[in-house]
């Protein structure tokens, strides 16, 4: 016997923790098991010092997951949206055109290789 109606997303909420494939509202990728002891003490210590952590540190303490992560929660956004409208945008459209006649970009990303 199969149970329908036992748990439901409204349509706004599914673009948001669900739809990974084509959602620019997708979050659920910034989720990704229990936090490292590591990364934990550097929070508790960014708290009580009020210095914060660098993204750079956070790396190292998270390694190929933090990547992984960082992957998964940018992901749709990256392909959907960083070429088509954030490149298209810039510099009134010239960036675009540079890269149609050859021009390059240097992608310093977070090291999961999305874009």
């Amino acid at each position: 016997q199969t149970i329908q109606n036992v748990f439901r997303l409204t349509e706004v909420v599914a673009e948001v923790v669900a739809n990974e494939t084509d959602s620019l509202l997708f979050a659920t990728g910034a989720f990704a098991g229990g936090v490292d002891a590591k990364l934990s003490d550097a929070i508790v210590t960014a708290f009580k010092t009020g210095l914060g952590y660098t993204y750079e540190s956070t790396n190292l303490r998270t390694g190929e997951q933090g990547a992984a992560q960082t992957k998964r929660m940018l992901g749709v956004w990256t392909r959907m949206a960083l070429v088509d409208q954030v490149i298209a945008a810039m510099n009134n459209g010239r960036v675009t055109t540079a890269l149609g006649n050859g021009g390059a970009i240097l992608d310093l990303g977070c090291g999961a290789g999305v874009a």
